[in-house]
């Protein structure tokens, strides 16, 4: 009925993706992130004389079936590659075009010719592998996929594909009304890979985000539990590109207001694969200085905002990280030396005082109220009752 495709499963094709964090701006480690692996136990292992199907979907004039020499090479589109010892075939194939300049970012599968009542299960499944299913036995997709593990969690459940015949179909596993989808012998489930960014700093999960193709700023920052509100500088997000471009946008409300809902995946406002995205803290650590009749007195150290450098502290609040005043401070004449020279003075017992702001570098000092030295006022009346005697004596 169908012009056959091929005619045996496949090995599932998979497009691992490798992120490179390295800013000398933020200090970032660099971190190896292999998206997707084989289990090596369940992965066909290709020997001399067999025959593979070679599929590049999309491209049928690159498909091919080819023998595998005794020395381990294939002959594929004017080169041998070595396919026995040197990694996964589908991979090795692909850096085979891609060199050539005869495609960009092809999707290839690499299939042996096997046995009859066999299915095939890759792509982004726990074990991928070669399955027997018996001739009266209705296997239907989801079965097919629990026999390869499941999926995991980088896997594009919207778009999974049956090919049987030759024929592709796509099914989207989140929908909650599914039918029942049979597979047949010699059918391939390929579960395909989401893309992957990381969002990093500031956030309340910070890890990798998947998604297909693009996704929006803020959408992102939701699939990482959203930023840290106490924490995150939503003013200047940081984004390092793929290509090494470092851009710096605000991802406040404002920014979000009138902005097209486009899906061409251009300008700042979307991520796309192998992106970060860093949300950095709103504010550094500075010292302020606390003097005079407080329990605890010298230097406190401050979260400081980058947007006016000012401190998260009030001159009330700096008092109490010095331990508050003691029974001799003089409320009424609260001294605030700022950095830059200027004498301040402020009443405690007034309310107002509360909005008193500190910058980077103040000192407040809390200096002794007048107290009358009644031991010395004795002493001298004594003194001087002393000298009135002998005078008058």
């Amino acid at each position: 009925m169908y012009d056959r495709f091929f005619d045996q499963p496949i090995l599932a094709y998979s497009n691992p993706i490798t992120l490179l964090l390295n800013s000398p701006v933020f200090h970032f480690l660099i971190f190896l992130l292999p998206i997707y692996s084989f289990s090596n136990s369940l992965t066909y292992q290709i020997k001399p004389n067999d025959q593979l199907q070679i599929v590049v979907v999309g491209s049928p004039d690159f498909n091919q079936t080819v023998t595998v020499q005794p020395d381990g090479k294939v002959s594929y589109f004017g080169g041998d590659i070595m396919v026995i010892g040197q990694g996964k075939a589908d991979l090795l194939i692909r850096d085979h075009l891609i060199q050539l300049g005869l495609l960009t970012n092809p999707v290839v599968m690499v299939a042996p010719i096997l046995k009859e009542n066999e299915i095939y299960v890759g792509g982004n499944v726990k074990n991928p592998g070669r399955y027997s299913i018996g001739l009266e036995d209705k296997t239907d997709l989801y079965r097919a996929i629990a026999l390869g593990g499941g999926t995991l969690i980088n896997s594009d459940l919207e778009s999974v594909t049956l090919i049987h015949k030759g024929k592709l179909s796509y099914h989207d596993f989140t929908e909650h009304d599914r039918e029942k989808i049979l597979v047949r012998s010699d059918d391939l489930v390929y579960v395909p890979l989401l893309e992957r960014a990381e969002v990093q700093g500031e956030v309340q999960n910070p890890g990798p985000v998947f998604f297909r193709q693009q996704i929006r700023i803020d959408q992102a920052l939701a699939k990482s539990g959203g930023p840290i509100h106490d924490k995150a500088d939503l003013h200047n997000c940081i984004i390092m590109r793929q290509n090494g471009k470092i851009e710096t946008i605000s991802a406040t409300e404002k920014f979000w207001q009138g902005l097209p809902l486009s899906d061409d995946g251009t300008g700042s406002v979307y991520l796309l694969p192998n992106d970060v995205l860093y949300i950095p803290n709103a504010f550094k650590i500075e010292p302020i200085y606390v003097l005079g009749r407080v329990n605890q007195p010298g230097p406190k150290l401050v979260r400081v905002t980058f947007e006016d450098n000012r401190a998260q502290v009030s001159v009330r609040q700096a008092i109490s990280l010095a331990g508050g005043i003691d029974q001799y401070a003089n409320r009424r004449k609260v001294l605030v030396y700022r950095k830059k020279g200027k004498t301040e003075m402020y009443d405690l017992r007034n309310q107002s005082s509360g909005q008193i702001w500190l910058y980077p570098g103040d000192t407040v000092e809390i200096p002794a109220k007048f107290q009358v030295n009644w031991s010395q006022v004795l002493s001298f009346i004594s003194v001087t009752t002393l000298i009135i005697n002998m005078i008058n004596n």
